[in-house]
């Protein structure tokens, strides 16, 4: 096995799946799925109060992250109170959010 089919396993394996978090269908931008893992890890008590956010993580757990789409995502993030700074202030995602992108609570509760 070479260095890169190593790396695009490895991806894989620590990728999450907009289905895992979501139960609605349909296309989603870069930025979207951003907030969408952000609220789904707050959702599901692997985000607390405090936590620091890292592009670095992001990038490695959502597929096709950018700069720009996480600046996006971090605006709405603030703008729904969960977000100050790249630190999470909330402890949990208001129902209307909840409701609205139709969050999953993740069975396996793995530290992904």
């Amino acid at each position: 096995m070479n260095e890169q089919q190593y790396n695009t396993e490895k991806k894989e394996q620590t990728e999450i799946s907009v289905d895992k978090m979501t139960s609605i269908q349909g296309t989603y931008k870069a930025n979207e799925k951003i907030q969408l893992f952000i609220m789904w890890q707050i959702y599901n008590k692997r985000y607390t109060v405090g936590t620091k956010l890292f592009y670095g993580e992001i990038e490695r757990k959502v597929n096709g992250v950018n700069k720009q789409a996480y600046a996006k995502a971090r605006l709405f993030l603030e703008g729904a109170n969960l977000l100050v700074d790249e630190v999470i202030i909330a402890d949990k995602v208001p129902n209307h959010l909840i409701e609205r992108f139709g969050l999953r609570s993740d069975q396996t509760k793995s530290q992904n």
